[in-house]
C-alpha cells in the first residue's frame, strides 16, 4: 500500500486504520518500511492527536474564545480568561485587539495570528451570531 511518507496526518490515519483492522505493529511497520517500534510510536502520536482535537462548535457571539477549534496550547492560554467571548473580542476596536489579548500570560504573536486567521477564514466578523449573519 502506498502511503505518503512526508504527510504526518496521512501516516497517522493509515496506522490508526490498520490497527483497527487488527494489524500488528510489525505488519504496519513492514508496510511503511519502518520498525515495529516506530509504528507503535506513530500510533501513540495519532491517538494523542485525536484526544487533543477540540469538539466542533457552532461559533456564535457567545462562544468563549477557549472553545474555538484552535491549537490546544492556544486554547489552554485562552482558558485563563474563560469569560472572554467571540462577541466581546470582536467588539474591541480592531487596532486595540492585539494589545488587549496579548496581555494574557504566555499569549504571544503566534497565538494571536492563529486566532485572527481562524476568525478570518470562517468569515467571523463583528456581527457573528446576529440575526443578519444567520439570514
Amino acid at each position: 500500500m502506498e502511503v505518503d511518507m512526508v504527510d504526518v496526518q496521512a501516516r497517522h490515519a493509515f496506522v490508526l486504520t490498520r490497527r483497527k483492522s487488527g494489524a500488528s505493529f510489525a505488519k504496519i511497520g513492514q508496510e511503511l518500511g519502518i520498525s515495529p517500534s516506530r509504528a507503535s510510536q506513530l500510533h501513540a502520536a495519532a491517538v494523542e492527536a485525536l484526544e487533543r482535537m477540540p469538539p466542533v462548535v457552532q461559533v456564535t457571539s457567545e462562544t468563549p474564545l477557549f472553545q474555538l477549534p484552535l491549537d490546544w496550547r492556544t486554547r489552554d492560554i485562552l482558558a485563563q480568561e474563560p469569560s472572554l467571548t467571540v462577541g466581546q473580542y470582536l467588539a474591541i476596536a480592531a487596532p486595540d485587539r492585539p494589545s488587549h489579548i496579548l496581555r494574557l500570560f504566555r499569549f504571544g504573536r503566534r497565538h494571536l495570528n492563529e486566532l485572527e486567521a481562524f476568525l478570518k477564514s470562517n468569515a467571523i466578523g463583528p456581527r457573528v451570531g446576529s440575526r443578519k449573519a444567520r439570514d
